[in-house]
């Protein structure tokens, strides 16, 4: 089973520093490339992607956390084994961002297992507050944090919320708690 798969946002790319630095981290990271599809032919990459390699955790960064959220729910609802947590970052959840097909037809609503935000203050590109109020009408966790929206001063929180929603040890590979 894979540790995480990273879906980048419009302008990411699988290379990205967030994915640079959980590789570091010991991470195992799948980064399927959506950088010249539309948001249906990313919903359904992503979907391919995560039957395939069942991860842990699924990492969306702005229009991959929209990609990611629009996938895990279509995943519940085709009945698919459980696929590990999400953690959404400066997600594209907001207008016009989910107003487009095939969003505007999905609930968007938290997918099984753990789902939380984490969400720059300072978000030139989306609005943190309306984001926060996705979150709250959906009873998703929501954390701010003062940051753009690449969250490129938010690493350590990044990896710190990845730690606790993959639920095991990087470094030893045994659950957390366990010696």
């Amino acid at each position: 089973m894979t540790d995480i798969v990273y879906l980048h946002g419009k302008l990411g790319s699988p290379q990205s520093d967030k994915v640079t630095r959980l590789r570091l981290e010991g991470y195992d990271v799948v980064a399927p490339d959506l950088q010249e599809l539309g948001l249906a032919e990313r919903i359904i990459e992503a979907m391919r992607v995560i039957e395939r390699v069942r991860p842990y955790l699924v990492i969306g960064s702005s229009l991959g956390g929209l990609t990611a959220l629009c996938a895990m729910e279509l995943l519940d609802k085709l009945g698919a084994v459980r696929h590990g947590n999400l953690l959404l970052l400066a997600p594209a959840v907001v207008a016009p961002y989910i107003t487009s097909h095939p969003a505007s037809v999905l609930h968007l609503s938290p997918p099984r297992g753990r789902v939380e935000i984490l969400h720059g203050t300072s978000d030139e590109v989306i609005d943190c507050h309306a984001v926060k109020k996705f979150a709250e009408a959906r009873d998703m966790p929501f954390t701010s944090t003062l940051d753009g929206h690449r969250l490129a001063k938010s690493y350590d929180l990044i990896a710190s919320m990845t730690a606790s929603l993959i639920g095991f040890d990087v470094k030893t590979r045994n659950l957390r708690g366990e010696p």
